[in-house]
């Protein structure tokens, strides 16, 4: 039987976290982005890391543990500056987030919530390898999904 994972990842697109009440955050895929899109930020984007899923399977179920990767782009590192901007901002996003991602948390139909790991980053490089980089946050999020 086929996985919820796109179901899933729907739900966490539709979170609309902030670090600011003035400022909206859209969610997008990175297939929909092109770098002059992020000129302004903030955006999120999902990712799913290398070896995102574990599946096992008895009596009858499969279990699959997946890890999804929230990442916020913020804005920008300007040269030298900006570090408590942005460390305040960072703060306010993950508590605000935290409030989507509490432990045991349905999130969709046979799916909870086992964790988050937050990792606030002066250093995101955007496009990947590029020499430009980004204030952000990332949210790891890993959620077992059991299908009968």
């Amino acid at each position: 039987m086929a996985t919820n994972l796109s179901s899933i990842i729907g739900v966490i697109e539709a979170w609309k976290p902030t670090y600011d009440s003035d400022v909206a955050i859209d969610c997008r895929k990175p297939s929909e982005l092109k770098n002059r899109e992020l000129d302004n930020g903030p955006v999120r984007m999902i990712f799913l890391p290398e070896d995102s899923v574990q599946e096992w399977i008895g009596l009858g179920t499969r279990v699959y543990r997946w890890q999804i990767l929230d990442r916020l782009f913020i804005k920008q590192v300007p040269l030298g500056e900006g570090v408590e901007w942005a460390n305040e901002q960072m703060q306010a996003y993950i508590i605000n987030y935290a409030t989507y991602t509490e432990a045991g948390h349905g999130i969709y139909t046979g799916s909870v919530i086992e964790g988050v790991t937050f990792n606030p980053r002066y250093d995101i490089s955007y496009p990947e390898g590029s020499d430009t980089n980004w204030f952000g946050v990332d949210c790891l999020i890993t959620i077992r999904e059991h299908r009968a």
